[in-house]
């Protein structure tokens, strides 16, 4: 009865998970600060979530992509190209 939520719930779970972990890994390998309100999970590819992460004091925003594995680590960066192909835009 209650299927749907329990895949919601782990939906939700995989996503914050994904999120925190680009964020950890653009922050220690770049030494500059994300935006948390920008960054979001732009869907599936490759087996993994891709992970838009938002940085920078200017408008618009710059972005890195990532690609986190279902195991919660950093498969590897994502092109602006594989990433426009989930909808992101300039």
């Amino acid at each position: 009865m209650f299927q749907w939520l329990s895949i919601w719930l782990g939906r939700m779970r995989s996503h914050r998970l994904a999120l925190a972990t680009a964020r950890r890994h653009f922050e220690a390998t770049t030494g500059q600060k994300s935006h948390r309100g920008g960054s979001v999970v732009l869907g599936k590819h490759d087996g993994g979530l891709v992970v838009r992460v938002c940085y920078g004091d200017i408008k618009p925003k710059r972005r890195a992509w990532y690609l986190i594995g279902s195991d919660g680590i950093v498969v590897r960066p994502v092109t602006f190209g594989e990433a426009e192909l989930l909808g992101e835009q300039w």
